[in-house]
């Protein structure tokens, strides 16, 4: 499967015997991903369409092995993220600001026993760049 989503090129895989379905990052159980490429109405559908499927479990580009229970979650965290982009565009803020403002927990690029994690700037950049993209694809919804 070709799904549009955390990046236009994602890549999904279902093996429909063992109802096992490999997301890539589309689905991510830790939290948020980074936003810099995404997709996201594409990435709202792809992610309903999951949740529609004979699935027993998921397995994800970061993160446990899931179920659909935790696609549910990750759906509405993204939505959640888009709604304060969209109050803020409604508000009148421009991007510059909005970019500034905005942030979410990134408990994937981060630190933890075994890995290292990005630097704090690296961070703060794939921060920036995912809020200016969900800002993008709010105004342009075909971008």
């Amino acid at each position: 499967m070709h799904p549009n989503g955390h990046t236009p090129n994602s890549l999904m895989a279902y093996i429909p015997e063992q109802k096992i379905l490999f997301s890539g990052d589309n689905v991510c159980e830790l939290g948020l991903p980074s936003f810099k490429e995404a997709c996201l109405f594409p990435w709202f559908e792809t992610l309903k369409r999951i949740m529609e499927m004979d699935i027993r479990f998921i397995v994800l580009g970061h993160g446990k092995i899931c179920t659909k229970a935790e696609v549910k979650v990750f759906y509405i965290q993204i939505e959640e993220l888009a709604d304060r982009v969209m109050k803020a565009i409604k508000k009148g803020a421009p991007k510059s600001e909005i970019v500034d403002k905005i942030r979410f927990e990134d408990r994937i690029d981060t630190g933890t026993p075994s890995y290292k994690g990005y630097s704090q700037g690296f961070i703060e950049e794939l921060q920036r760049k995912g809020v200016g993209q969900i800002y993008d694809n709010l105004v342009e919804p075909n971008t």
